[in-house]
């Protein structure tokens, strides 16, 4: 056929390859990416107790993260239940830069409850912190207590390394 080009069969099967190879590349590139970046699994809870009525909630899961692993702080915004107050949750990895491929020293993670968002809240005189050596099978919580509307809330981070089940 006049103007049709026609590849030899070696070259077809090539291109076919090379499409396979660049459409499994596109699925799992953010896939590995997606499994470097959550290493951990971060959970705030929160409570409260009434000590003029001497009742209390039990505990509440205000939600979940999985921080990211990087010289960079995560930080998650929470809404108390039963409350006008707002949790802010940080995470923070201390990384060592003297290999080909920088890994984890230390996990530090704060925790602060106001009427408003927290900021810059490592280092803070409202947070609550705590630190750990980052290694197989860490894990780490802090708390926070706060009075209010006659209650006493105490709101808790806790995060620790997903580990991977054996199949």
């Amino acid at each position: 056929m006049p103007g049709v080009m026609r590849l030899p069969l070696s070259q077809v099967i090539d291109m076919r390859h090379s499409k396979v190879l660049l459409t499994c590349l596109l699925i799992l590139v953010p896939v590995a990416a997606n499994a470097q970046s959550d290493s951990a699994t971060c959970r705030v809870s929160a409570y409260w107790w009434d000590r003029q009525s001497k009742i209390g909630s039990g505990l509440m899961l205000l939600g979940q993260f999985n921080p990211t692993v990087a010289d960079e702080t995560t930080v998650k915004i929470f809404k108390a239940i039963d409350s006008d107050l707002i949790v802010t949750a940080g995470v923070e990895y201390e990384l060592d830069y003297r290999k080909s491929k920088p890994s984890p020293l230390e996990v530090r993670l704060a925790i602060t409850v106001s009427d408003k968002e927290g900021k810059n809240i490592f280092g803070s005189i409202e947070s609550s912190e705590a630190s750990t050596l980052f290694k197989k099978r860490w894990n780490l919580s802090v708390s926070k207590n706060i009075g209010f509307e006659g209650k006493v809330y105490t709101f808790g981070l806790s995060c620790s390394e997903n580990l991977k089940s054996a199949k």
